[in-house]
């Protein structure tokens, strides 16, 4: 009885230790990482950002008003380079994740208005109402997604990386 005891207490001794860092961020805001470079965004300093708008609906829903800033301009702010990729640059990719774990891709050049006109936002409010505490405080609107599975809820970090050679 007592080494089942114990090795109960072990194990619930380290489960915060296996926990993924991105569950660990603060809610509040959320973690920049570009070229190994990490940096902290608050939810003050992102919603000083210039904020864009995306009409769209999840599923069968009705259209909704996502307001936030795109996610290009997060990830100048944290030092990335978007506006002039081409060879290597077109490489990278970006990775969303969310405080679940729940992981997304996108190719760099999707978030680039020099290859797109399709906005992908960081959004905080839908229809004037910050989001609710199940999507928010931060979700990645895509607009023109047939399915919102790229819709990434409670975002707590994104990485830019490079395809290794």
């Amino acid at each position: 009885m007592h080494s089942r005891y114990a090795v109960l207490c072990a194990t619930l001794a380290v489960l915060p230790l296996a926990t993924p860092l991105a569950a660990q961020a603060p809610t509040d805001g959320i973690r920049i990482e570009v070229a190994g470079v990490v940096r902290q965004l608050s939810g003050a300093e992102l919603r000083r950002l210039v904020q864009d708008t995306v009409r769209a609906r999840a599923h069968d829903g009705p259209e909704q008003v996502f307001v936030g800033p795109s996610v290009a301009t997060v990830l100048a702010t944290g030092g990335a380079r978007l506006d002039s990729l081409r060879g290597r640059a077109l490489a990278q990719y970006v990775v969303v994740e969310a405080r679940d774990a729940y992981r997304v891709v996108f190719a760099v050049a999707e978030l680039s208005s020099a290859f797109t006109h399709r906005r992908i936002i960081l959004a905080h409010s839908s229809d004037g109402r910050p989001l609710e505490p199940v999507d928010g405080p931060w979700q990645v609107i895509v607009e023109g997604e047939l399915r919102p599975a790229r819709w990434v809820r409670q975002v707590v970090a994104i990485r830019v990386l490079t395809v290794p050679d």
